[in-house]
């Protein structure tokens, strides 16, 4: 976790903001895809693409 905590601090982010933080969900973030990359479920695209919505 020492690990984990000095890489964090390397990205800006300190250790009591990290400490506060539920790890999953905090992982979720970090790992998240941009909006163009991620899978979506074709049914749903379609629709928004119907509406006008992206």
């Amino acid at each position: 976790m020492l690990f984990f905590k000095q890489q964090m601090m390397k990205q800006g982010i300190l250790p009591d903001e990290l400490n506060r933080q539920d790890y999953f969900e905090f992982m979720a973030v970090l790992n998240a895809k941009d909006k163009k990359k991620q899978v979506t479920d074709p049914v749903v695209e379609l629709l928004n693409k119907r509406k006008g919505t992206d």
